[in-house]
């Protein structure tokens, strides 16, 4: 089994042990399939990539297809860049194959000419950022079939349950209801030390 240290140089950055311990806890599954819903800050991205750049260096993955919002996706590329991870961005639907990760953004995935052509392969892993912006009728059935189709599939969102049972069921259902969900308090109890600054506020009454 790949231990701590062997994930940390693939990595090649400092990082937190609780992402780590994710990292490890789900290595070898050989489906891996959960809802990451950290607090925000708690580096899901980050936990993602890491999962990635392990599986892809002990040859588990060749296909990995990451659809994340718009407003995100300079931020994913940038990243995905820092763990050394070639990829190609889709931004037209003459995409060449043979890349092992690729990137889309949610919108572009909803589109039917996109969907059809992202459902033609078999993706090893499909992982969806801020998975709670997903809607329902046809979009949230083709996304869901992605999904299943896929070896594994891995949903990112802090925010999981936004007042709509149906749709949390939904996100669940995605994954065999495996969410993993760690707010900042129980992480720096975990970590031994102080991580993120405290937010100091006052109350003004205002005329």
């Amino acid at each position: 089994m790949v231990s701590l240290i062997d994930i940390l140089r693939l990595a090649g950055k400092d990082l937190y042990k609780h992402q780590l311990d994710l990292v490890s806890d789900v290595l070898w599954l050989p489906s891996p399939r959960f809802l990451l819903a950290d607090d925000v800050g708690l580096g899901k991205t980050i936990q993602a990539l890491l999962l990635i750049k392990t599986l892809m260096e002990l040859g588990r993955v060749n296909s990995v297809l990451i659809i994340v919002p718009r407003s995100v996706l300079n931020q994913w590329s940038d990243e995905l860049n820092k763990f050394e991870i070639q990829h190609y961005l889709i931004e037209s639907l003459d995409y060449p194959l043979g890349y092992r990760v690729y990137l889309i953004t949610l919108d572009r995935a909803k589109m039917t000419h996109y969907m059809d052509s992202l459902q033609k392969i078999q993706w090893n892993l499909v992982i969806i950022d801020e998975a709670h912006k997903i809607r329902l009728g046809r979009e949230r059935e083709r996304l869901a079939y992605l999904c299943n189709r896929a070896n594994g599939c891995i949903l990112l969102t802090a925010t999981p349950h936004t007042g709509n049972e149906n749709d949390y069921k939904f996100l669940a259902s995605l994954v065999n209801n495996v969410v993993i969900r760690r707010e900042k308090r129980d992480v720096e109890e975990y970590e031994g030390k102080k991580i993120f600054p405290r937010l100091n506020y006052w109350i003004v009454q205002v005329k």
